[in-house]
């Protein structure tokens, strides 16, 4: 999930945002009757537990054998959310030791910096 500091959001989006407002199921902003943008509220975090995971898991299926509702797909979002943030929690990525780890691989190589790509 992309991440934005409201304060980099311009402001008419701001603005926009602000007049529509966020009831608990989100919006959906649609193009020509399709859905092409889905925003959904940060809630409380509730407790991830095996419920959560195995509905998880039931909605990625759906998802897979294109059986998933609108509706579901939304709670698959939530879900996906939460599980993130019980995930930064409980146990954070090591990403400044993975980059760093990235660099020394690149660096191994290719000693000039030229990685193989094109």
């Amino acid at each position: 999930m992309t991440r934005v500091s409201w304060d980099a959001v311009p402001l008419p989006v701001r603005q926009f945002l602000e007049t529509h407002g966020l009831d608990r199921d989100g919006l959906t902003i649609e193009d020509a009757g399709r859905p092409k943008y889905r925003l959904v509220p940060v809630v409380e975090d509730l407790p991830w537990n095996e419920d959560a995971n195995r509905r998880r898991f039931e909605l990625i299926d759906r998802e897979i054998a294109g059986t998933i509702t609108p509706e579901e797909s939304l709670e698959l979002e939530r879900l996906q959310s939460r599980l993130e943030r019980h995930v930064n929690r409980v146990a954070p990525l090591p990403w400044e030791a993975l980059q760093a780890f990235e660099a020394r691989l690149l660096r191994a190589v290719s000693p000039n910096g030229d990685n193989g790509a094109p």
